[in-house]
């Protein structure tokens, strides 16, 4: 009785001690669904990431693709490397989309990987094309890739 008594009359901090405490727990749970989310994405990315290049081991007429010596002048690229390198450029920018928007983990090489692969003669001549067709952001970020790599 005596408790009911005392909870009637301090029933403004009380309530307000419960309620504080129902969003300390929800921004606890906010911050641990992020992460379970954010870890989640990257394993998703990872399995379209291996599931590419999955591809790329499987057709052997895409090999040339990551050939340093691909000489494009005199064998210019063909339609199935072209279709492997833009679904690769896909794969980066939904990537870049994913870091951009702090849905996933950055990787600490995103650009030297992203410089590398697109320094190579085929998806060179793949990006030259593709390029107007992409998000500006995504395009400026490539530069910023290429500039730094």
């Amino acid at each position: 009785m005596e408790f009911l008594s005392w909870a009637m009359r301090n029933w403004f901090e009380l309530t307000s001690i419960f309620l504080g405490g129902g969003v300390i727990f929800a921004a606890v749970s906010v911050r641990s669904e992020t992460k379970s989310r954010r870890i989640s994405n990257q394993l998703l990315l990872t399995q379209n990431h291996r599931e590419l290049w999955s591809l790329y081991l499987r057709t052997p007429e895409i090999a040339r693709v990551l050939q340093s010596a691909a000489d494009v002048s005199r064998h210019p690229v063909t339609q199935n490397e072209e279709v492997f390198v833009v679904m690769v450029i896909q794969h980066m920018n939904s990537a870049y989309q994913a870091v951009r928007s702090e849905l996933t983990i950055k990787p600490e090489q995103m650009c030297c990987d992203i410089c590398s692969f697109l320094a190579l003669p085929v998806p060179a001549v793949v990006w030259k094309k593709m390029k107007g067709l992409q998000d500006t952001e995504f395009v400026k970020f490539i530069e910023h890739c290429q500039l730094s790599g």
